[in-house]
């Protein structure tokens, strides 16, 4: 039975999903990235209907099921960036850090020059960064973009000695 997006669209996600479970799985078994791209594309329809508001459950499993494909297929030699994430993934899974090639500091310096970039497009002047005290010097209004003021219960930042 065919469902136009349009007609049927709580229809048409649930089957691009089912397709996207089968193809990702033919995929993985057979070593064919092939079937993984067409994964990610039903994937990708699917969460074109399941948003985080109209069904959020649906959209959740929906995008950790696009992740692993995107994943297996990093792991086949995809995009570079694609593998960075497999990669990353099984150092988190096996709690090993030599699945990634790079070291700590590596993604702590690439995160950071995004946020100081941030930080002045926000306050929409330049601004000078310390690298070594890892601060705007005596810029109070930048430096308290460094961190959030509050965080939620959980998930606060430790304070270390």
């Amino acid at each position: 039975m065919d469902y136009p997006r349009g007609a049927e669209p709580v229809e048409y996600a649930r089957l691009q999903s089912n397709l996207g479970n089968v193809l990702a799985e033919l995929g993985e078994r057979t070593k064919d990235a092939r079937w993984l791209d067409l994964a990610i594309t039903a994937y990708r329809e699917a969460l074109g209907v399941w948003t985080r508001e109209s069904e959020p459950l649906k959209w959740a499993l929906g995008n950790a099921n696009l992740g692993n494909a995107l994943w297996a297929r990093g792991e086949m030699g995809g995009d570079a960036g694609l593998l960075h994430l497999a990669n990353f993934r099984d150092a988190v899974r096996t709690r090993n850090r030599d699945a990634v090639p790079a070291k700590p500091i590596d993604g702590h310096v690439s995160a950071a020059f995004c946020h100081l970039g941030n930080i002045a497009y926000r306050l929409g002047r330049d601004v000078t960064f310390d690298p070594r005290a890892e601060t705007f010097g005596d810029d109070a209004e930048a430096n308290a973009l460094l961190t959030r003021a509050a965080y939620r219960a959980g998930f606060e930042v430790p304070k270390l000695a």
